[in-house]
């Protein structure tokens, strides 16, 4: 009701490694049967903050929403004095790599387990295959049906999260069976370093009971298999994926594209010789076709649908196009929260472990 708004709240935030963390301040306008929209961020590298000192006050401008103008910030640094490994510095939210072009099997004595169609890496966020390779030695990680190598799989909670390998027969008539299980933990490894590891592979008598004891129990090792593995900081096209389930964590993925929006980061796309030899979010090589040619065409062809498309979400955040009417908006909230009911409901059917609560303010 206010031009002049003031927001008498402040949270607390453990911070591992404050030389590699950002800090994203955003300020929403609550509105009645709309999505609230956002005003503006603030992107703060605190490295560069608190150069002269562990406290700062200071005027900020919000921008990259469809409002303007300045917020005052008070920030105060409260360092502890502890020694931590350097896994246990690592970022909280990333993306697990797997490097290996190869997963040998030669070294599992169980002939059902080494004939396994494919492993799945899951993730508590995401799921992908290693089918097995042609000449029958092993798995081969791939990105997509086109036979890409490499992937990576998206990772929330870092510190408290596994990634489980599952050796699965694959079933055209009934549900994928799986035949051994092999677990390692994300806590353990460094940011961006790749790492040897060397898992047991374990052929357990119940495979949800042998994960929840993380890995410790029941069942006979069938052998082991050797991958290497690399945990990137930060978020990846994984995430936004694993966020259409998950509304706080939406909310963090659209203040990043404000905040991207701001840099100007994607406006020019790559050439084509930056293209082949870039990798994507998810770790894939991509290549773009040349500009000559049918491949050519098809290629500028879905250039442009993509860059359409980044420009009507443009347009959306900024309440431009058919977004500058009540009417569309209104109906855009309604159908998020149809869309909204029915996570609901799919998600209490699901059997899941329990999540951390809702954060509250502290004074």
């Amino acid at each position: 009701m206010t031009s002049k708004p003031f927001y008498n709240a402040g949270t607390e935030r453990f911070v591992r490694d404050w030389t590699k963390t950002k800090l994203f301040i955003v300020v929403r306008d609550s509105r009645l049967r709309e999505e609230d929209p956002i005003l503006g961020v603030v992107d703060l590298t605190l490295q560069d903050v608190l150069t002269e000192g562990s406290q700062v006050s200071h005027f900020y401008p919000i921008r990259g929403g469809v409002g303007y103008g300045k917020i005052r910030i008070s920030l105060l640094f409260r360092s502890i004095d502890a020694k931590l490994h350097k896994a246990i510095q690592g970022a909280d939210i990333g993306s697990i790599e797997i490097v290996s072009r190869n997963v040998m099997s030669a070294s599992i004595t169980d002939p059902e387990v080494q004939r396994a169609d494919i492993i799945k890496f899951a993730t508590p966020l995401i799921r992908k295959d290693a089918i097995r390779a042609p000449d029958g030695t092993g798995w081969t990680p791939v990105h997509n049906t086109k036979g890409s190598t490499g992937f990576r799989l998206g990772v929330r909670h870092r510190h408290s999260a596994p990634c489980i390998l599952y050796f699965r027969r694959d079933s055209k008539i009934r549900r994928d069976k799986t035949l051994a299980v092999a677990v390692f933990w994300l806590k353990d490894l460094p940011d961006d370093e790749v790492v040897h590891l060397t898992l047991p592979v374990f052929r357990p008598d119940n495979v949800q009971r042998f994960i929840q004891n993380c890995g410790v129990g029941d069942g006979a090792r069938v052998g082991s298999v050797e991958i290497e593995v690399r945990f990137h900081r930060g978020l990846g096209h994984s995430h936004r994926r694993a966020a259409v389930q998950e509304k706080d964590f939406r909310d963090v993925i659209e203040a990043t594209s404000c905040v991207e929006y701001i840099r100007g980061e994607g406006a020019q796309p790559a050439s084509d010789n930056e293209a082949s030899a870039s990798d994507d979010d998810d770790g894939k090589a991509s290549a773009r076709p040349s500009s000559r040619g049918s491949f050519g065409t098809i290629g500028e062809l879905k250039g442009k649908l993509g860059r359409k498309r980044e420009e009507t979400k443009e347009l959306h955040k900024m309440e431009r196009g058919a977004m500058q009417w009540k009417g569309a908006r209104t109906l855009a909230w309604m159908g998020e929260g149809i869309k909204e009911k029915g996570r609901e409901m799919r998600g209490a059917l699901k059997m899941e472990p329990r999540r951390p609560g809702v954060e509250t303010e502290v004074a």
